[in-house]
């Protein structure tokens, strides 16, 4: 019945013809109307006519010829492509207001022929011509079946006509419906459904008619010397569904014009000839020529090869959910064929196995490894091919053992359950559901076309998958009370800044609570990272790292930056600030004191820069006379530097005394 209704092609021309005097306009315009939108919705170049009976005013003038004898018949829309304005005219046509005036449904089927007499014919194996005659049993028939019936059949393609709202297994139907009984015997191809049942289908969207053709036609090799002719067919693929696409607020077309640009200051643009392939390799990409990339893909030819058979226990059910499965059948002409994949097929079924094989789907394609899995019928032999996955596309999750084992009691809630779900008494089949997605989206897009003011409508997905409804309260109670099911709360490890640095109530030595600030909780305490002086500021670094560290890590600190401010050339000013700071805390312990001044011999005699700077700002070691602790008298200190200054003197003085020289000459 769906196929009778909704079974579109490509390329049709289809004639609606609506009796506006029908007591069931309203049931018959909304099947009307959901037929045009899913024609539209998944073949947008079928061109539909519309033709109105019964109206109480003629209007035939897009008819051409004699047209004297049509009365109460107006032509809605002729045959062209529809879209959202023509569907809204065909809508209001219940508010139209038409006198209702009983006519004959003859006249509409003669109009429809003429129309199909005016336009050119295509005949391809998607092409079509429908005439689907939307009235009801109180419609009146005074045609001649004959030539009605004649014209149709000889039309190319012939004409399929179906009749919506008549019940032709009413045994009580007038004589009108029993010429109308007769004229679809001897139409050839003619169909009739009541209203419920044309109601029943349009519930629920159809996606469009495809063409089941081979996805692989050569030989299936069975070692060196058996090859047997099969053809393979789609079994399964995911379907998708019309997708969005790109247009203008107006619903208009749009056309994409792409430049490349280099990523650079000036956006230089790139010739699109120019333009090669290339393998990401670290941060920067490996340029790949259309030649290096035929190189990498081996030469190969289409496949279909035998490598073992294994038991079909070794196959494990995950690893046959593939996204797509072939079916594979000899040709029916090769009786050879035929009788060798039969008794193929019928091994591996007898012993309960499976085949391996390599399939390459076309020359130069990737090699897929498939099962063959066997299907054995009354009088049929068939092949399921299942693509299995590579090493690299298997994913590897380990999950924890029971703690405890299952008690009887839960066994027996869960069972009860499961028995209770159970809907094969009731014929339900789960591969019949409908994409709820695909579904929503149709009824969205129809309702956006019919009324473009109106708000989207909250529709229950549950509403397109039909499933009976099972009252299984009672032992979803039984289920709770027999697992004790409690909350855990986990903890958030990800804080925000005022929770990190909020104001706390610490205990303090004496047992009183005292408030502390912001500033006085430590950073590493939080975050679990040490702190240490910088380089941008590293004075105020110095005093946070010593409130939060202790001094002498602190010193150790600022000793690293002022070695790092002096390899990078810092500023002079950062670096005697730092030497002072450093010199100033240092005298304060005494481990300090011969930190620093081992620090400044070895640093002073391998950095010249550190020499000048000491020399110019009078940093020396720390003497005795600062801090008793010392092992460096107040003379040692002074006379530091002093060699270093003879040195640097005499330097001068030769170089003075060469630039005298050179006057003289």
């Amino acid at each position: 019945r769906i196929q009778i209704l909704f079974e579109a092609m490509s390329s049709s021309k289809i004639v609606l013809i609506v009796d506006v005097s029908s007591q069931q306009l309203k049931q018959l315009l909304d099947i009307a109307i959901k037929f045009v939108t899913e024609r539209m919705y998944n073949t947008p170049n079928n061109c539909i006519a519309v033709i109105l009976t019964g109206t109480g005013e003629t209007d035939v003038s897009l008819i051409k010829g004699n047209v004297d004898h049509f009365t109460n018949i107006k032509i809605l829309h002729p045959l062209q492509q529809y879209d959202t304005t023509k569907i809204r005219e065909l809508r209001d046509v219940i508010n139209e207001h038409y006198k209702s005036t009983e006519s004959d449904v003859a006249g509409g089927l003669e109009a429809a022929l003429r129309l199909y007499h005016q336009e050119p014919t295509k005949t391809h194996w998607m092409s079509e011509n429908r005439i689907l005659l939307f009235t009801d049993e109180r419609c009146q028939y005074n045609g001649d079946s004959d030539s009605i019936a004649a014209e149709m059949n000889s039309l190319k393609p012939a004409i399929n006509l179906t009749m919506v709202g008549l019940d032709m297994e009413n045994s009580n139907k007038n004589d009108h419906c029993k010429r109308l009984e007769e004229l679809k015997d001897k139409v050839n191809s003619c169909h009739s459904l009541n209203i419920e049942d044309a109601a029943d289908i349009t519930q629920v969207y159809k996606t469009k008619k495809v063409k089941q053709s081979t996805v692989f036609k050569g030989c299936l090799e069975i070692g060196s010397v058996l090859n047997l002719p099969v053809y393979g067919f789609t079994k399964i693929m995911s379907a998708s569904g019309v997708s969005l696409k790109k247009c203008d607020r107006d619903g208009k077309n749009l056309v994409r014009d792409r430049v490349y640009h280099l990523e650079d200051e000036n956006l230089t643009e790139v010739d699109p000839n120019t333009i090669i392939k290339g393998y990401r390799y670290g941060k920067q990409f490996v340029p790949i020529s259309k030649v290096d990339e035929s190189l990498i893909k081996k030469e190969q030819d289409k496949e279909l090869s035998l490598i073992c058979t294994t038991p079909r226990i070794n196959i494990r059910k995950e690893e046959l959910g593939g996204k797509s499965s072939w079916v594979l059948c000899a040709r029916t002409e090769d009786e050879g064929a035929n009788k060798g994949l039969a008794a193929f097929i019928q091994a591996l079924h007898e012993e309960q196995l499976v085949a391996i094989c390599r399939y390459i789907k076309k020359d130069d394609a990737s090699p897929k490894i498939c099962a063959l899995i066997p299907s054995v019928g009354d009088w049929s032999y068939k092949l399921y091919m299942v693509e299995l996955p590579y090493a690299e596309d298997i994913r590897h999750a380990e999950f924890p053992r029971l703690k405890s084992k299952v008690s009887s009691d839960q066994l027996e809630a869960v069972n009860g359950l499961i028995d209770k779900l159970d809907l094969s008494k009731k014929n339900f089949k789960p591969t019949g559901l409908p994409n709820p997605q695909i579904q929503r989206r149709f009824d969205c897009v129809q309702h956006r076309a019919l009324h473009p003011e109106d708000a989207m409508p909250n529709g229950d997905i549950s509403q397109y998958l039909n499933i009976p409804l099972i009252d299984c309260d009672s032992e979803v109670e039984a289920l709770q009370r027999g697992f004790e099911v409690r909350k855990v709360e986990v903890k958030n490890m990800k804080r925000t800044a005022d929770e990190m640095f909020k104001e706390e109530l610490l205990e303090d030595e004496a047992g009183e609570l005292k408030r502390v600030k912001k500033e006085d909780i430590s950073i590493d305490s939080h975050l679990g990272v040490e702190v240490s002086v910088g380089t941008a500021d590293p004075i105020t670094d110095f005093e946070v790292v010593t409130k939060k560290m202790g001094v002498e890590h602190a010193c150790a600190s600022l000793t690293e930056v002022i070695k790092m401010l002096l390899q990078y050339k810092a500023d002079t000013t950062k670096i005697v600030s730092c030497l002072s700071l450093l010199r100033d805390r240092s005298t304060q312990l005494q481990i300090l004191i011969s930190k620093f001044n081992e620090f400044l011999r070895e640093t002073v005699t391998t950095l010249t820069d550190l020499k000048n700077i000491c020399v110019q700002n009078s940093i020396s070691l720390i003497h005795r006379g600062e801090n008793t602790n010392s092992d460096v008298t107040k003379e040692e200190s002074d006379s530091f530097l002093y060699d270093d200054l003879i040195v640097a003197a005499s330097v001068d003085d030769a170089i003075d005394d060469e630039d005298d020289l050179l006057d003289d000459l």
